[in-house]
């Protein structure tokens, strides 16, 4: 059967925080299943450790968009979070193809 490596996007939590740093630029580092939800249809990639994934801000984008203006102004003012209740987490595992949307319900379902 075919599989496929899929990411999986993690919320915040003082156990991955603490992996993540105890890890960061370590070449050895993998990854500790016990700080990862289970899931039935996933098998986590154990050389692949958590790395976070801040989050973009924007400070300076006006809400009240029309037509005429450019949506993909790169002149917006933003700035990355690095709080804990800001950042997210990713992981990488193996799914089969046939569990993919099996897969996609267990994390809807858990809200990861």
């Amino acid at each position: 059967m075919a599989t496929r490596k899929v990411i999986i996007e993690l919320k915040a939590s003082p156990a991955l925080a603490k992996n993540f740093a105890a890890t960061f630029g370590e070449p050895s580092a993998t990854l500790d299943n016990r700080i990862v939800p289970k899931l039935e249809n996933l098998v986590w990639d154990e050389e692949f450790p958590v790395c976070n994934l801040p989050s973009n801000i924007q400070t300076g984008f006006d809400s009240n968009i029309n037509e005429s203006d450019n949506f993909y102004d790169t002149s917006a003012d933003f700035h990355f979070s690095v709080a804990p209740e800001d950042v997210t987490y990713l992981a990488r595992g193996t799914v089969d193809d046939a569990n993919l949307e099996a897969l996609d319900e267990e994390v809807k379902r858990i809200k990861m």
